[in-house]
């Protein structure tokens, strides 16, 4: 893998793509089976897909995702519960009281004024929306629980994305594992993280939506 910085006025954006290896192997593989345009018009549209593939390798699980979701959430609602009693009046965050001015009525300090007016005021204007953020949050969070079970193959169809531009720029993959599209996704899978020692579900998986019969 090699990693080339390209600058631009605004912002700098790191591009992968495959080391000198990874582009020899992927040549010698397709070498019998498509002309060099065709194999180099496939390879930069693999590079980008395992490019986006390796941004996300190492994405939390749905289970990950789901439980932080929920602390999100929890800690929204205590927000939200904390916020509505300082609106209301419900909850001292000032103080100590001075018995000089205890029974006046008002606080002991400037300062202190200018605390409590714009707590208020801020507790006031965040209530709402963050209310209309925690119904929206907690509507997606019951519909969306983890995955149970055995993840599925190809879950993410990277093989799929590349059985596809493989269909496009090369012809028809198989599932033979002397095959050259057998061999592409190998050589992809170890590109964008540990490599997976028998691809086979995910290539089945991927080869029954692409494929045309």
């Amino acid at each position: 893998m090699e990693k080339v910085s390209r600058q631009t006025i605004h912002w700098s954006i790191e591009e992968w793509v495959f080391s000198k290896d990874e582009r020899d192997a992927i040549s010698k593989t397709l070498a019998a089976t498509a002309g060099p345009e065709s194999v180099k018009e496939f390879t930069s549209h693999l590079q980008l897909i395992c490019d986006i593939k390796r941004r996300f390798f190492d994405h939390p699980s749905s289970r990950e995702i789901f439980e932080k979701r929920g602390q999100i959430l929890k800690d929204c609602k205590a927000a939200l519960k904390h916020l509505r009693k300082i609106e209301r009046g419900r909850t001292v965050i000032t103080g100590p009281i001075n018995l000089e001015t205890c029974g006046t009525g008002h606080p002991q300090t400037d300062h202190e004024v200018d605390f409590i007016l714009s707590t208020f005021q801020a507790a006031w204007a965040t209530v709402g929306p963050l209310q209309n953020f925690v119904k929206i949050l907690e509507e997606y969070h019951k519909e969306n629980g983890p995955v149970i079970g055995r993840k599925p193959a190809d879950s993410d169809n990277f093989v799929k994305r590349i059985a596809e531009i493989y269909q496009k720029h090369i012809g028809a993959p198989t599932g033979y594992k002397d095959g050259p599209f057998f061999e592409i996704v190998r050589i992809s899978l170890a590109a964008v993280g540990p490599a997976i020692e028998d691809p086979s579900r995910a290539i089945r998986r991927a080869l029954k939506l692409v494929v045309k019969k």
